[in-house]
């Protein structure tokens, strides 16, 4: 059994059906895997609105999930039955699914199929490529991160911790803020209760270095507007549009932005993971290197402050979807499909 898009929408619920499928034979050079966790992304609407590349339903979703070998193909001789393995679904998808038939090589091994691998996936080598490649981070930098304690967001604040850097992180709730600052924020600016403009001009008043940037809206143009000399605005997403059918991407005012960028030396540009595939074995070492030695600690949310149960099986993955989207998770989304 799978969740499979048979309509094109952001609304999640509404675009995603079970269906069941018959296995065919593994090619030689295949695995089949039974899924124990899948990881729950704001993307994850993107992918049903069809917004990242032209797909005809049905097509499959789910982007990340942590499995167990359970077959493997007659050619496969780096993973045996029993192996606990990771998996990316991009392209593709289908991460939201009992069982998996993927290529061997798009697998990576690790040493147990633990929750806690998921938030190192997509999140961390998002947060860790993004933030060295685009964000260009350096020891003394100023780093402002929003969503600051969302799936994303915890692991950027800890790779920019570990960097040394100044690490400001945006909120919506107290409990939020306590998070953030139980690992390392050395600001916490709750939005709902704070002006973030003015926190910003009154307590960085020169501006701010990196800031990584996954809002959109107006949120982005009061950025835009501090950053410091030879700062960096990384664009990650704008989750404020995501659930909007007409526009994904809220207009902002780019007024004068050449001339706002060139008085300062300041930079925008965009991050999009899968166009950096290559650095994937690389950082993934890294990431749980850093696990092991505890300067990251992922935070694995299954819906403890959702009014429901915890997320589990494929109706799971649709209530984590909404769960993520109505702001009040804490860490990473992740659904016991076990």
């Amino acid at each position: 059994r799978k969740l499979v898009c048979v309509k094109v929408t952001p609304n999640f619920r509404e675009a995603v059906s079970v269906v069941t499928k018959q296995t065919p034979k593994l090619e030689r050079n295949e695995v089949f895997l039974k899924t124990k966790y899948a990881g729950i992304n704001a993307s994850d609407v993107n992918i049903t609105a069809a917004r990242y590349r032209a797909a005809t339903p049905p097509f499959n979703v789910g982007v990340e999930s942590v499995a167990e070998v359970v077959a493997i193909g007659d050619e496969v001789t780096h993973l045996s039955v029993g192996s606990a393995v990771a998996t990316i679904n991009v392209p593709g998808f289908g991460a939201f699914s009992e069982y998996q038939r993927v290529p061997a090589s798009k697998v990576l091994p690790i040493p147990r199929a633990v929750p806690d691998i998921i938030p190192l996936l997509i999140s961390g080598l998002t947060a860790s490529i993004g933030l060295d490649e685009q964000g260009r981070i350096k020891k003394g930098e100023t780093v402002l991160i929003t969503a600051a304690a969302g799936g994303l967001g915890h692991i950027a604040v800890q790779w920019a911790k570990a960097a040394k850097c100044h690490v400001i992180g945006t909120c919506s709730s107290p409990d939020k803020e306590k998070f953030l600052k139980s690992i390392g924020c050395d600001r916490v600016i709750n939005y709902k209760t704070n002006d973030l403009k003015a926190e910003l001009h009154k307590n960085y008043p020169k501006g701010v270095d990196v800031i990584w940037e996954t809002i959109g809206g107006k949120t982005f143009e009061v950025l835009l507007n501090h950053l410091s000399v030879r700062g960096r605005l990384v664009v990650v997403g704008t989750i404020t549009g995501y659930q909007n059918n007409d526009n994904a991407f809220p207009h902002v005012d780019l007024t004068d932005l050449p001339s706002r960028l060139l008085i300062r030396s300041a930079s925008v540009s965009g991050f999009f993971m899968s166009q950096y595939y290559h650095m994937y074995p690389e950082y993934m070492a890294r990431l749980n290197n850093m696990l092991k030695d505890g300067k990251i600690v992922p935070k694995v949310d299954f819906g403890i402050n959702d009014d429901g149960d915890e997320l589990k099986g494929l109706e799971g993955c649709v209530r984590g979807v909404e769960y993520l989207h109505s702001g009040k998770s804490i860490g990473k989304v992740v659904v016991k499909l076990d």
